[in-house]
């Protein structure tokens, strides 16, 4: 049996939102790209329960942000009809095997975008990565230093912005 080939991936960021304005929800995790889907590793989500918490009790308000929460970051909420939600197992072997694929989130819930369902990709300096689809709109925070080489290896992975 021949070794498999890993897939071209590179880490865009470690959050996103998911949704536009005041009914966007943000979610933290690894977000990576390649030349077929995006992927957007659910790790945790904030909730208005953490911020309520930090709010009235700093830290320690936080912590009972984070138990309110509960299961919040088991999946996303309204990711589209055209965007999967698969558990990290069940993503290709070739993609997993990549070194930017984050090991520690085997298990986690990934959200993978294909890129038939892409209707369009905007960016700004000053703003998102924004990844649409039919219904849905995806927004990522680019890291601040890097960016040059995040945009141009999407490009050559045949990602058009």
């Amino acid at each position: 049996m021949s070794p498999i080939t890993p897939s071209p991936l590179i880490k865009l960021a470690g959050a996103y939102d998911i949704g536009k304005g005041l009914k966007s929800d943000r979610y933290y995790g690894p977000v990576l790209g390649g030349p077929d889907a995006f992927y957007l590793i659910i790790v945790k989500r904030l909730t208005l329960g953490h911020l309520a918490g930090a709010a009235l009790g700093g830290a320690a308000g936080f912590v009972a942000g984070e138990i309110m929460a509960g299961d919040a970051a088991k999946s996303a909420k309204n990711v589209g009809a055209q965007v999967s939600q698969v558990r990290g197992l069940h993503i290709p072997t070739a993609v997993r095997q990549n070194p930017a694929w984050p090991k520690e989130h085997f298990d986690k819930q990934v959200i993978v975008i294909p890129k038939e369902v892409v209707t369009e990709i905007t960016y700004s300096f000053w703003t998102y990565f924004s990844i649409n689809t039919a219904d849905q709109v995806f927004r990522i925070g680019l890291t601040l230093f890097g960016r040059r080489r995040i945009l141009n290896g999407l490009r050559e992975m045949g990602w058009q912005f």
